[in-house]
């Protein structure tokens, strides 16, 4: 899977049908909630430092996937409605949204924090395995009717 396909897919599962995803609302959704995923994806990388001595367990790998996956979606749908993007206040707070992001999956590989997962896939796979996991998690939330809510076992 490639970033575009990633992009459409992510469109299936958009489900805030008060506003458009290019309206002023939408913006400020994908905006905020990449912000607040990249926030999550830190916190477990900080819990594997803190409680796990840098040695995650599978479900830390799990859910270390999932988060950087939600955090993508946030990242693609700001990418695909980007009309909005020629302003350059939301441009430059994309971009630092996706370094920020980078940064802390390099620095997971860096800590060897996902030495597994790089056996597994390698690193070159990485970000479709990321994409497509969270493809698999929202299209199995829609059937079932519950991508909206919080919690990440719905």
């Amino acid at each position: 899977m490639n970033y575009r396909a990633f992009q459409a897919q992510c469109a299936e599962t958009y489900c805030v049908p008060s506003f458009p995803p290019n309206s002023p609302k939408g913006r400020a959704y994908f905006m905020l909630g990449a912000l607040e995923e990249t926030g999550e994806v830190a916190g477990v990388l900080k819990r594997v430092y803190r409680d796990q001595g840098g040695r995650p367990t599978y479900a830390t790998y799990d859910k270390f996937v999932k988060e950087v996956g939600d955090a993508y979606w946030y990242i693609a749908m700001a990418d695909a409605n980007s009309s909005w993007l020629r302003h350059p206040w939301y441009r430059v707070r994309l971009a630092l949204l996706k370094a920020r992001l980078r940064l802390l999956v390099v620095d997971a590989i860096n800590a060897n924090v996902l030495g597994v997962i790089a056996g597994w896939t390698g690193w070159s796979n990485w970000w479709q395995l990321v994409w497509t996991a969270n493809g698999v998690k929202l299209r199995d939330r829609k059937a079932r009717g519950v991508l909206h809510g919080s919690g990440d076992a719905r």
